[in-house]
């Protein structure tokens, strides 16, 4: 066994404190929580919503919108879903053509 450590745990045992206590360094300091509103409607009013889904509607695509507005891909999925707004088929499933 490490000498040090049977030391230490000999000085635990007998009820006394270790003689040198080591101090964590001064960078291992967590930053100050800083709040910041969750969700997207808190961080956007609506003149930016607005005018995210009109740049969203002539063609901006969602990853650049994201980007441009500090937010996640899904953020902004979501809140064109809510607000009703579609995409335009981008070729995904073809219709059948019946005959």
């Amino acid at each position: 066994m490490n000498p040090a450590l049977a030391a230490y745990l000999r000085e635990r045992a007998e009820g006394r404190q270790a003689v040198d206590p080591v101090e964590p360094p001064a960078h291992a300091a967590t930053p100050p929580y800083v709040a910041r509103p969750w969700r997207l409607v808190d961080r956007l009013d609506e003149t930016q919503i607005g005018a995210l889904v009109e740049a969203f509607v002539t063609g901006t695509p969602k990853h650049v919108l994201a980007k441009q507005y500090g937010v996640s891909l899904t953020a902004i999925k979501d809140l064109l879903r809510s607000r009703g707004v579609r995409g335009k088929n981008r070729g995904g499933r073809r219709e059948r053509r019946s005959g």
